[in-house]
């Protein structure tokens, strides 16, 4: 299936939208969680292996998660998704479990935001499908203080280690974790900022464990690679 979000706009009123495929894209089923008093600041959906469908709406005072166990026909709503408050561009992302976890499910979803006040928040659904339940990770402290652009992260699905690009005053850094979010390192991956242009630098991993980074300079894209976990690009 294809899945594809978009917000409506904060303060209007009204949710974020969902269109869902489930022929390639030749057809779409369109989703709408109804009224919402704060509206849509952004929006995001992700998908378990068993097809538990979260998606994502931003109030920026916190983040709401959707939750449907049917395929999006049915949805359970948590208003209050963020453990923190004021947060802004939240991101969804699932992987597999990482480390022996009492209850735990197989896989677990990760949301990381830009906490206002704090930087960089990341925090992890590990026990049932509803949506709720979530707890902070990194100890609790944010992964940065320094959050250039809120950047869209990614899980490897092979290990479930995590990387977190993120653009800052000496250029873009990605934040690895190999323990389920308990903690992160630092890696450089781009020394100077002066040519990165965009809000979003956009992560993702292939089936061979490689982790890639793309950002634009408004005149180029680029794109890093890294095959090392992140530590050389």
């Amino acid at each position: 299936w294809i899945y594809v979000d978009s917000p409506t706009g904060w303060l209007g009123g009204q949710s974020g939208n969902l269109w869902i495929s489930k022929d390639q894209g030749e057809t779409w089923e369109q989703h709408n969680y109804g009224r919402n008093l704060m509206g849509s600041g952004d929006s995001y959906t992700a998908v378990t292996k068993d097809g538990t469908i979260y998606y994502t709406d931003l109030y920026l005072i916190t983040s709401t998660i959707d939750t449907s166990l049917d395929g999006g026909d049915t949805w359970l709503r948590n208003p209050l998704a963020t453990t923190t408050w004021i947060g802004d561009r939240q991101w969804l992302n699932v992987g597999p479990t990482v480390g022996a976890i009492p209850g735990a499910k197989a896989e677990t979803v990760y949301m990381t935001y830009n906490d206002i006040n704090q930087g960089l928040i990341i925090q992890r659904l590990q026990y049932g499908r509803l949506g709720y339940f979530w707890t902070q990770g990194n100890r609790n402290l944010p992964v940065t203080t320094e959050v250039g652009s809120r950047d869209a992260f990614c899980v490897d699905q092979n290990d479930g280690t995590i990387y977190l690009p993120n653009k800052e005053s000496g250029g873009i850094a990605v934040y690895v974790s190999t323990n389920g979010a308990d903690s992160f390192t630092r890696y450089n991956v781009l020394s100077s900022d002066e040519d990165v242009q965009n809000i979003f630098v956009v992560g993702d991993c292939d089936t061979g464990g490689n982790v890639y980074l793309t950002w634009s300079t408004q005149a180029h894209i680029y794109m890093g690679s890294s095959a090392d976990k992140g530590q050389t690009w």
